[in-house]
């Protein structure tokens, strides 16, 4: 028995292939939709978390405390808390319990030391809420020195004139989430003078800064703020330099034993020998040394005036005794508004009467 084969016509084929390709279209359709739906769901998930998840804070003031510094502690939330109790803990010790007690003052610890506060409010018109804030106490120094002249051996910090320059020095002790400590080098700073918005100098590791006194009198405040490689925040400090007006201090020079700082000479000075040396010292000048090209001396006794040197010296001229006034006038060339002016009577008897006073409060 012969088997015959009838071979498919051209418009069967036609046929299998329109419906397997609506198969695959739905198949592909329907996968979209779902995928459009989850991403869209997820979407809407990840925007209600973001937008309201953990709403409430602890603000602290000031926000970087420094150790011993008072501090305030406040519970803000977008709900109305006036109605609510409110339990302050420090550390797992209640510390303050009462109705719309939103803020909570305490001390700051000792640099290092670890602090966790827990605000828990409940009752009133608002859902109950537990909100924690743990940090460390951190200790930014600044410390800063004029680039003004002050004596050998003097024991005193250079203060700033009026138009002069200082540096000022950070010294940072940062802690990390977990208690360590950063290294100073990899934190950047960002550097102010007065009220300017302008960073003076911004950067990496920039520890230190020179600010100039450009309103005369008016004190310096320079303020700083350290944050890391991200940008957020760790601490901030501020100081205010004070300006003070240069002084002229005399003082006899001995051959034998030198400049006698202990005694400072002011009001009246008895010449009893045949001759004697006095220097000035100009305390607090922008300049390196008492002989700076920038100074100029200008010395007048009597009616006699004396070249440009930062020292004198007196001869008693005829029999008898005395007086003469002496004057000095210092100018700075290079700060003119650093100029000053002292005077010293001279007494030309056998009584001495050199008045001693401390060298870093009394001025000619």
């Amino acid at each position: 028995m012969n088997e015959q084969r009838t071979r498919p016509s051209h418009h069967f084929h036609m046929q299998r292939l329109l419906a397997t390709t609506s198969i695959l279209t739905a198949v592909i359709l329907i996968g979209a939709l779902f995928f459009a739906i989850y991403h869209t769901t997820s979407a809407q998930f990840d925007l209600k978390m973001t937008r309201f998840s953990d709403p409430e804070t602890i603000q602290l003031r000031p926000p970087f405390p420094s150790p011993g510094e008072t501090v305030t502690a406040t519970l803000i939330s977008p709900n109305d808390l006036k109605s609510s109790y409110i339990i302050w803990s420090v550390d797992g010790t209640v510390v303050q319990q009462s109705n719309n007690g939103v803020s909570y003052t305490f001390t700051a610890k000792n640099a290092g030391v670890r602090t966790s506060l827990v605000a828990t409010a409940s009752g009133g018109s608002s859902p109950s809420i537990v909100v924690t804030k743990d940090f460390f106490i951190n200790n930014v120094i600044l410390l800063w020195e004029a680039k003004t002249y002050t004596p050998p051996l003097y024991p005193g910090r250079a203060l700033l004139g009026p138009g002069g320059e200082a540096t000022v020095v950070v010294v940072p002790t940062i802690y990390t989430a977990t208690g360590g400590i950063y290294d100073p080098n990899v934190l950047m700073y960002t550097w102010r003078v007065d009220a300017n918005a302008t960073p003076l100098t911004e950067g990496l590791g920039i520890t230190s800064v020179t600010v100039k006194n450009d309103q005369l009198f008016k004190p310096v405040r320079v303020s700083v703020n350290i944050a890391d490689t991200q940008g957020i925040v760790l601490a901030t400090k501020f100081i205010e330099i004070p300006i003070i007006q240069p002084k002229i201090i005399l003082y006899e020079d001995s051959r034998l034993s030198g400049t006698r700082y202990a005694n400072a000479l002011r009001g009246e000075y008895s010449l009893t020998t045949a001759e004697v040396t006095l220097i000035a010292e100009p305390y607090f000048m922008s300049a390196k040394k008492r002989d700076d090209e920038t100074l100029s001396y200008a010395w007048q006794i009597g009616s006699l005036t004396q070249g440009n040197s930062g020292s004198i010296v007196l001869r008693p001229e005829g029999v008898g005794g005395g007086r003469a006034g002496l004057s000095l006038v210092v100018t700075n060339k290079s700060y003119l508004a650093q100029r000053i002016r002292g005077e010293l009577s001279i007494l030309f008897t056998s009584q001495a009467s050199t008045k001693s006073a401390n060298p870093n409060t009394t001025p000619l």
